[in-house]
This record gives structure tokens, sequence and C-alpha cells, in this order.
């Protein structure tokens, strides 16, 4: 006889576990309903980031005979559509004659004078003991580039070093920068660099 007060209990079935947990795994496995994210136009960027304003760094690196201007040029046409503006650092042109001096820089073909500026790299790495040299001289031009904002906010400018040749030059480049620089590796079959080359000799 039941007490009162007592809650009457009944023995579950295996057939009311199955129906109570087939139930709840039912429920849970319901697909939630969500709207379709429209898609940006055209003229929109492929993505939105709302974050503050930040400077990047871009390092190319390519073999010898690449023609990187035209990667360089889809670069820049990318980052104006997040209203970036790009300054290009050139190492043989630049950075190279910067350090070792203008003298040393031998006069000719563009062809014997690209030539002539890779051993000039060379040279100043052995001279100065640092295989990153040229690294720390392009930080060192961004650096020179940068325009002192008067409310201390940071520029939308991409700073694109063309082009790195050696391991320790982007490992110093990674250090410095941080998750702010990035690498893009740039390469053409030999026939397209032995045509570059050749068309640069004249």
């Amino acid at each position: 006889m039941q007490k009162a007060g007592e809650l009457k209990r009944r023995r579950l079935r295996p057939n009311d576990v199955r129906r109570t947990v087939g139930s709840a795994k039912y429920q849970h496995n319901q697909p939630k309903q969500s709207k379709t994210p429209s898609l940006p136009t055209v003229d929109q960027p492929y993505e939105i980031h709302p974050i503050k304003p930040s400077e990047i760094v871009i390092g190319l690196v390519a073999p010898l005979g690449t023609n990187t201007d035209k990667v360089r040029a889809i670069i820049e046409e990318r980052l104006k559509a997040y209203n970036y503006e790009s300054r290009v650092i050139r190492i043989a042109q630049q950075i190279i004659p910067a350090l070792a001096g203008r003298k040393r820089v031998i006069e000719g073909s563009e062809f014997e004078r690209a030539m002539a500026l890779i051993d000039l790299g060379n040279q100043i790495r052995s001279e100065s003991k640092n295989k990153a040299i040229l690294a720390i001289a392009s930080a060192a031009e961004i650096r020179r580039l940068r325009h002192p904002s008067p409310k201390g906010l940071v520029e939308k400018i991409a700073y694109i070093i063309s082009s790195l040749k050696h391991p320790d030059e982007v490992a110093e480049l990674r250090r410095i920068y941080g998750p702010g620089f990035f690498l893009f590796a740039v390469h053409a079959i030999n026939d397209r660099r032995v045509q570059h080359l050749v068309a640069s000799r004249k």
C-alpha cells in the first residue's frame, strides 16, 4: 500500500528508454535554419575585417631571371581594394648600392649590372659577417619611409621588398615584423627566365 506523500514509481521498460533517447537524439541532430549570407559585389573586397589599420611587410623571393614586376603589380592592385598604399623597396637597386657605395656598382647592360649586384650582395654579407644584413638594411629603410602621425595613428601602408635571396633574410624579417610579414615566392619556367635575361642584355 502506497504511503501518503510517496511518489508512485514505475519500472521503465527497454522500449521506453529507446523512445526517450531516440527522441532526444533526433531533436539534437535537427539542423538549425540559417540565412544564406549575401555575397560581396565585384567591386568589394573578398573579405572584410573590422580591425584597426596596420602596416604590413611583403617579401618577394624569386630565382634569377624571374620578372617579378607583374606579380608585384597584381599585389599592389589587390591592396588598393583594402585602401592600402604600396611602397616598394628594391634591394638590388637601392639597398646594395647604399651599403657598398655607388662607385662599386659597375656600369653596363642590365644583365651585366644584375650579375654584378648579386656578387656585390654576397660580398656585403661576407664583409659584415651577417647573412641577413640586406634584410636589416631594408627594415631601416622602412623606418625611414614612415611618416609620423600627429595623432599616433598607424597608416595603412604595405612595404614590398623585392627581392630576398637568402633564407636568413626571411628569418630576420619574420623576427622583426612577426605576423605582419608575408612572403610570396614567384617562379617562372626556365625558358621564360632565359628570355627575360636575354632581353635585359639589350
